[in-house]
C-alpha cells in the first residue's frame, strides 16, 4: 500500500502534511489521520491517475482475497485428508 501511494503521491497533497509519516528511506509514507471526507476528496479527482490507483488499489485487494481462498481452501483439504 505504501508503494502505490508513493507511486500516486500526486493524488495526495491535499491531505495535511502534519498527519504524513514516512516509513522507511525509499520515501513512501502513509497519513495517520485522514477522515472519511479526505478519502471521498481523493476518489472524486476523475484524473487518468485517480483511475489507475484505484485499478492498482483493486488489484492489491483481488489478489489478497484470491491467496488468501487460496491458502483456506489448501487448509481445508489437509484437515479433510
Amino acid at each position: 500500500m505504501c508503494s502505490l501511494r508513493l507511486q500516486f503521491a500526486d493524488l495526495f497533497h491535499d491531505l495535511p502534511i502534519a498527519h504524513k509519516i514516512t516509513v522507511n528511506q525509499t520515501g513512501a509514507f502513509y497519513f495517520c489521520q485522514a477522515c472519511s471526507e479526505d478519502v471521498f476528496n481523493i476518489f472524486q479527482k476523475q484524473t487518468n491517475d485517480s483511475y489507475r490507483f484505484i485499478s492498482e488499489l483493486m488489484d492489491v485487494f483481488l489478489w489478497l482475497v484470491f491467496t488468501s481462498n487460496l491458502i483456506s481452501q489448501t487448509t481445508w483439504l489437509k484437515v479433510k485428508v
